[in-house]
């Protein structure tokens, strides 16, 4: 997992703009990246409060897609919130 704070105030600014098409076509460009740091639990947060189905179905999806065993420990961390 490699850290990048760029990429995650991005996306956290797509997030902010509640740009449905566009916060989709991230999400799912995510799961061709290399995974960094801070993307799950930005991923998490965003599911919690958005109260769009197909959003957070597709969060669902990138969630149960993880194969990266680098993101073992944020994973835990988030579940343990």
């Amino acid at each position: 997992m490699i850290k990048s704070d760029k990429k995650l105030k991005e996306l956290n600014a797509l997030f902010n703009k509640k740009n449905k098409a566009a916060i989709n076509e991230a999400i799912l460009l995510l799961r061709d990246e290399e995974p960094f740091k801070g993307v799950i639990g930005l991923l998490a947060s965003f599911y919690n409060v958005t109260e769009d189905r197909s959003l957070m179905k597709v969060i669902e999806e990138f969630f149960n897609d993880i194969k990266d065993h680098s993101v073992r420990p944020e994973i835990i961390a988030e579940i343990r919130k």
